[in-house]
């Protein structure tokens, strides 16, 4: 069913002023007027279907022969954000201030944020810790299988690199075998550079004997050269 909107003057509607527009359903015209809703108390525009209907339906939709906008302004705060659909692109904005915007969402899927993408991670919201072997971490991550590859959406041009979910989880046991978490990729990289430093500490010390018992062979080398020479 369509709806048109039809001019009108301002009416009271119980205590919510509905203005410039009167909706009713009709089957041959699109909407010609603004629906301006205001009130002084808690104004809200509500669109509820009781019927259940597990397929989903469209109940918000914005339409326009070009680019479209959805503002929301705290006129108290002087903060305006503006949700914008761009050409192809999905773009968040603030006051305006939109190149580049805050948040852009490509239409193959790449998110692009301004800032930097913050994962909570305080101690005091974490429970149920245990160690990681850093060189154990090392070592797995050495063995998964590192590959190039585009998503079966993905444009021909559009290439990836990285593992696999499903081996990234048998190899862990984090996330399922669909996704990687990047909090918990980046977790691991940390634990495999630990893991790393662990080992070059060790070739170090290592190095470091061998170069004290080197230094000694030497001077006792040269000790038996001089007594043989003697003689």
């Amino acid at each position: 069913m369509k709806f048109s909107t039809i001019r009108r003057a301002s009416q009271l509607w119980g205590s919510m002023a509905v203005a410039a527009a009167l909706i009713a359903p009709t089957a041959w015209a699109q909407p010609t007027a603004e629906l301006v809703v205001t009130d002084d108390g808690e104004p809200r525009i509500l669109v509820e279907r009781d019927a259940v209907d597990p397929g989903g339906r469209t109940m918000f939709e914005l339409k326009n022969n070009g680019n479209i906008n959805f503002t929301m302004d705290n006129q108290d705060k002087n903060a305006t954000w503006t949700f914008a659909a761009r050409n192809t692109v999905f773009v968040i904005t603030k006051n305006g201030v939109g190149e580049p915007p805050l948040l852009q969402v490509r239409s193959n899927g790449d998110l692009v944020l301004r800032g930097d993408v913050k994962k909570p991670s305080s101690r005091a919201i974490k429970e149920a810790f245990e160690p990681i072997n850093g060189s154990d971490v090392l070592e797995k991550m050495v063995s998964l299988e590192i590959s190039k590859w585009q998503y079966t959406e993905d444009d021909l041009e559009t290439r990836h690199v990285g593992p696999m979910a499903e081996d990234f989880h048998a190899a862990f046991g984090l996330g399922d075998d669909s996704t990687i978490g990047t909090g918990d990729a980046q977790g691991l990289l940390i634990a495999a550079v630990q893991g790393l430093h662990g080992m070059v500490e060790a070739k170090d010390e290592e190095i470091a004997r061998l170069k004290e018992q080197n230094e000694s062979f030497a001077v006792r080398l040269a000790a038996i050269e001089a007594n043989l020479s003697e003689k």
